[in-house]
């Protein structure tokens, strides 16, 4: 019968290899980690940006609008201002609703932040009628 004995060397030897291996991949997690926050960031901001986008296009739109059917008014009798209005309602940003719901970007916002949109949202949705088109621009532009 042999016998197989382990010598100091190369005990020594498996020791360091197991501890090397096990850094590197402590490395490797720690790196794809890193690496996916930084992507998650950069998609928030993307998706954060388009919010801005979307903003300023219904800003733009309800502004265009209102001029529109101001100048309509100067010309028109009530009944059919009524009719134009009905059939061109102001714009309000469902897709930023999306958009901040979205996971990536409530991850990467503060919760104050978060609730404050949500609030300006729901102020948005109130205004977003004819009667109340200016105060709905200037929310717009301080969202």
């Amino acid at each position: 019968m042999s016998k197989t004995s382990i010598n100091k060397n190369q005990w020594t030897s498996f020791l360091l290899t197991l501890i090397a291996t096990l850094i590197g991949v402590f490395i490797a997690i720690w790196l794809s980690n890193y690496q996916d926050k930084k992507k998650e960031r950069r998609d928030a901001i993307k998706l954060l940006h388009t919010a801005k986008l979307i903003l300023e296009d219904t800003h733009n739109y309800t502004e265009a609008l209102r001029v529109t059917i101001s100048e309509i008014e100067k010309d028109s009798i009530n009944v059919q201002i009524e009719g134009i209005k009905a059939e061109n309602s102001i714009p309000y940003p469902y897709l930023l609703e999306t958009i901040i719901s979205n996971d990536l970007v409530s991850k990467n916002l503060s919760k104050f932040t978060h609730s404050s949109i949500y609030t300006n949202l729901i102020n948005a949705k109130k205004l977003a009628n004819h009667e109340m088109v200016h105060c709905y621009e200037n929310h717009l532009k301080k969202c």
